[in-house]
Protein backbone atom coordinates (compact mmCIF):
# COMPACT_ATOMS: atom_id res chain seq x y z
CA UNK A 1 0.00 0.00 0.00
CA UNK A 2 1.46 3.37 -0.97
CA UNK A 3 0.70 5.96 1.70
CA UNK A 4 2.01 9.50 1.59
CA UNK A 5 3.49 10.67 4.90
CA UNK A 6 5.30 13.61 3.39
CA UNK A 7 4.37 17.02 4.69
CA UNK A 8 7.25 18.45 2.66
CA UNK A 9 10.07 16.95 0.64
CA UNK A 10 12.81 18.06 3.01
CA UNK A 11 15.05 15.56 4.78
CA UNK A 12 14.50 15.15 8.52
CA UNK A 13 16.98 13.94 11.12
CA UNK A 14 16.61 10.53 12.70
CA UNK A 15 18.23 10.22 16.11
CA UNK A 16 17.25 6.56 16.53
CA UNK A 17 17.07 6.75 20.34
CA UNK A 18 20.17 4.57 20.28
CA UNK A 19 22.05 7.12 22.33
CA UNK A 20 19.62 6.30 25.16
CA UNK A 21 19.00 10.00 25.79
CA UNK A 22 15.36 9.10 26.38
CA UNK A 23 14.04 10.71 23.22
CA UNK A 24 11.88 8.68 20.88
CA UNK A 25 13.22 8.18 17.36
CA UNK A 26 12.23 10.64 14.66
CA UNK A 27 11.03 8.81 11.57
CA UNK A 28 11.43 10.06 8.02
CA UNK A 29 8.46 9.74 5.62
CA UNK A 30 10.02 6.69 3.93
CA UNK A 31 10.47 5.00 7.32
CA UNK A 32 6.84 5.75 8.18
CA UNK A 33 5.77 4.06 4.94
CA UNK A 34 7.83 0.96 5.82
CA UNK A 35 6.41 0.86 9.33
CA UNK A 36 2.79 1.25 8.20
CA UNK A 37 3.31 -1.55 5.66
CA UNK A 38 4.48 -3.73 8.55
CA UNK A 39 1.45 -3.05 10.79
CA UNK A 40 -0.86 -6.06 10.65
CA UNK A 41 -4.30 -4.47 10.26
CA UNK A 42 -6.28 -1.38 9.34
CA UNK A 43 -7.07 -0.56 12.98
CA UNK A 44 -3.38 -0.33 13.87
CA UNK A 45 -2.59 1.79 10.80
CA UNK A 46 -5.45 4.18 11.62
CA UNK A 47 -4.43 4.35 15.30
CA UNK A 48 -0.84 5.29 14.58
CA UNK A 49 -1.91 7.44 11.63
CA UNK A 50 -3.90 9.59 14.05
CA UNK A 51 -0.87 9.81 16.35
CA UNK A 52 1.27 11.03 13.44
CA UNK A 53 -1.04 13.29 11.45
CA UNK A 54 -2.55 15.01 14.50
CA UNK A 55 0.64 14.97 16.61
CA UNK A 56 -1.42 13.44 19.40
CA UNK A 57 -0.14 11.47 22.33
CA UNK A 58 -1.05 7.79 22.38
CA UNK A 59 -3.28 8.14 25.45
CA UNK A 60 -5.21 10.99 23.81
CA UNK A 61 -5.70 8.87 20.70
CA UNK A 62 -6.79 5.78 22.60
CA UNK A 63 -9.41 7.80 24.50
CA UNK A 64 -11.11 8.93 21.30
CA UNK A 65 -14.74 7.95 20.87
CA UNK A 66 -16.51 7.37 17.55
CA UNK A 67 -18.42 10.63 18.10
CA UNK A 68 -15.11 12.57 18.20
CA UNK A 69 -14.76 12.23 14.42
CA UNK A 70 -17.15 14.44 12.50
CA UNK A 71 -16.63 14.56 8.75
CA UNK A 72 -12.86 14.99 8.48
CA UNK A 73 -12.16 16.61 11.84
CA UNK A 74 -11.01 14.92 15.05
CA UNK A 75 -11.79 16.53 18.40
CA UNK A 76 -9.50 15.81 21.32
CA UNK A 77 -11.47 16.76 24.43
CA UNK A 78 -9.69 18.51 27.28
CA UNK A 79 -10.70 15.81 29.77
CA UNK A 80 -8.56 13.37 27.74
CA UNK A 81 -5.51 15.54 27.03
CA UNK A 82 -2.39 16.14 29.09
CA UNK A 83 -2.88 19.91 28.98
CA UNK A 84 -6.64 19.69 29.69
CA UNK A 85 -7.41 21.78 26.60
CA UNK A 86 -9.74 20.75 23.80
CA UNK A 87 -8.30 20.93 20.30
CA UNK A 88 -9.44 19.93 16.84
CA UNK A 89 -7.33 18.55 14.04
CA UNK A 90 -8.24 18.43 10.37
CA UNK A 91 -7.55 15.06 8.80
CA UNK A 92 -4.70 14.80 6.28
CA UNK A 93 -5.77 12.99 3.06
CA UNK A 94 -3.67 9.94 4.00
CA UNK A 95 -5.41 9.79 7.37
CA UNK A 96 -8.78 9.93 5.60
CA UNK A 97 -7.67 6.95 3.48
CA UNK A 98 -6.60 5.04 6.60
CA UNK A 99 -9.96 5.82 8.23
CA UNK A 100 -11.87 4.58 5.19
CA UNK A 101 -9.93 1.29 5.28
CA UNK A 102 -10.71 0.79 8.98
CA UNK A 103 -14.25 -0.29 9.83
CA UNK A 104 -15.12 2.40 12.36
CA UNK A 105 -17.27 1.30 15.27
CA UNK A 106 -20.77 2.81 15.23
CA UNK A 107 -20.41 4.15 18.80
CA UNK A 108 -18.15 3.96 21.84
CA UNK A 109 -14.35 3.76 21.84
CA UNK A 110 -12.74 4.35 18.46
CA UNK A 111 -10.24 1.60 19.26
CA UNK A 112 -12.04 -1.13 21.21
CA UNK A 113 -10.06 -3.46 23.43
CA UNK A 114 -9.89 -7.20 23.33
CA UNK A 115 -13.06 -8.93 22.26
CA UNK A 116 -14.65 -5.52 21.59
CA UNK A 117 -14.73 -4.54 25.26
CA UNK A 118 -13.45 -1.25 26.69
CA UNK A 119 -10.68 0.47 24.82
CA UNK A 120 -7.29 -0.68 23.60
CA UNK A 121 -4.74 0.05 26.33
CA UNK A 122 -1.53 2.04 26.05
CA UNK A 123 0.39 -1.15 26.81
CA UNK A 124 -1.47 -2.93 24.02
CA UNK A 125 -0.61 -0.17 21.56
CA UNK A 126 3.04 -0.23 22.69
CA UNK A 127 3.13 -3.97 22.08
CA UNK A 128 1.64 -3.63 18.56
CA UNK A 129 4.26 -1.05 17.62
CA UNK A 130 7.13 -2.95 19.24
CA UNK A 131 6.20 -6.13 17.32
CA UNK A 132 6.20 -4.27 13.97
CA UNK A 133 9.52 -2.58 14.76
CA UNK A 134 11.11 -5.88 15.78
CA UNK A 135 10.11 -7.39 12.42
CA UNK A 136 11.85 -4.43 10.75
CA UNK A 137 14.89 -4.72 13.02
CA UNK A 138 14.39 -1.21 14.41
CA UNK A 139 15.17 0.04 17.90
CA UNK A 140 14.28 3.28 19.61
CA UNK A 141 10.85 3.75 18.06
CA UNK A 142 8.01 4.39 20.49
CA UNK A 143 4.47 5.67 20.26
CA UNK A 144 5.88 9.15 20.93
CA UNK A 145 7.98 8.86 17.75
CA UNK A 146 4.90 9.79 15.71
CA UNK A 147 4.45 13.09 17.59
CA UNK A 148 8.17 13.94 17.39
CA UNK A 149 8.28 13.04 13.69
CA UNK A 150 5.29 15.22 12.87
CA UNK A 151 6.66 18.20 14.81
CA UNK A 152 10.00 17.79 13.01
CA UNK A 153 8.21 17.69 9.64
CA UNK A 154 6.24 20.84 10.48
CA UNK A 155 9.46 22.62 11.44
CA UNK A 156 11.09 21.48 8.18
CA UNK A 157 8.06 22.90 6.36
CA UNK A 158 8.89 26.29 7.86
CA UNK A 159 6.14 26.49 10.48
CA UNK A 160 7.00 28.70 13.42
CA UNK A 161 7.16 27.27 16.94
CA UNK A 162 3.98 29.24 17.78
CA UNK A 163 2.12 27.68 14.83
CA UNK A 164 3.31 24.22 15.82
CA UNK A 165 2.29 24.88 19.43
CA UNK A 166 -1.25 25.75 18.39
CA UNK A 167 -1.54 22.61 16.27
CA UNK A 168 -0.02 20.16 18.77
CA UNK A 169 -1.64 21.57 21.89
CA UNK A 170 1.59 22.14 23.81
CA UNK A 171 0.76 24.18 26.90
CA UNK A 172 3.85 26.36 26.70
CA UNK A 173 6.45 27.10 24.10
CA UNK A 174 9.34 25.90 26.27
CA UNK A 175 7.97 22.36 26.37
CA UNK A 176 7.75 22.37 22.57
CA UNK A 177 11.25 23.74 22.04
CA UNK A 178 12.85 20.73 23.73
CA UNK A 179 11.94 18.80 20.55
CA UNK A 180 14.45 20.99 18.74
CA UNK A 181 17.20 20.61 21.32
CA UNK A 182 16.62 24.16 22.57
Amino acid sequence: MALDFTLVDLPTPSDGKNNRSGKAAILKPKQLEELFDELVNERDRFLFGICYFTASRITETLRLERADIVQQTITFHGRNTKTKTTRQAAMHPTLVTLMEEYKLPTAGPLFPGRHGRGQLTRQGADWLLREACERLGWVGVSTHSFRRSFVTQMAAEGKTPAQIQRYTGHKNLASLLHYFGA
